[in-house]
């Protein structure tokens, strides 16, 4: 998973420590730690800030990893559009 998103494999196996220290396990940790590398390489943004966001989307609106990754791809997509950036939509969706 690292390799292919090319991140540190050391701050993926902290990043997926994290998101199993919120509950996840299995698949589901495996996929939101995909998810969460995924939308960090593609807004540019610290792993951490990527994970608040991921998770808030799924708390928020109670979406599973497949929505989660349709949201990323949303998101991605919005960026691409407009003047807003990735990273300032990772910014606002905890908030």
């Amino acid at each position: 998973m690292a390799k292919s998103y090319g991140a540190g494999y050391t701050e993926t196996i902290s990043l997926a420590a994290d998101i199993a220290a919120t509950g996840k396990q299995g698949n589901d940790l495996l996929k939101a730690t995909k998810e969460t590398t995924r939308l960090a390489v593609l807004g540019e943004v610290d792993r951490q800030d990527a994970m608040k966001a991921t998770l808030a989307l799924q708390t928020a609106f109670k979406q599973n990893n497949e929505q989660l990754a349709e949201s990323i791809n949303f998101l991605n997509a919005v960026e691409n559009q407009t003047s807003t950036s990735l990273a300032d939509l990772i910014e606002a969706i905890p908030k």
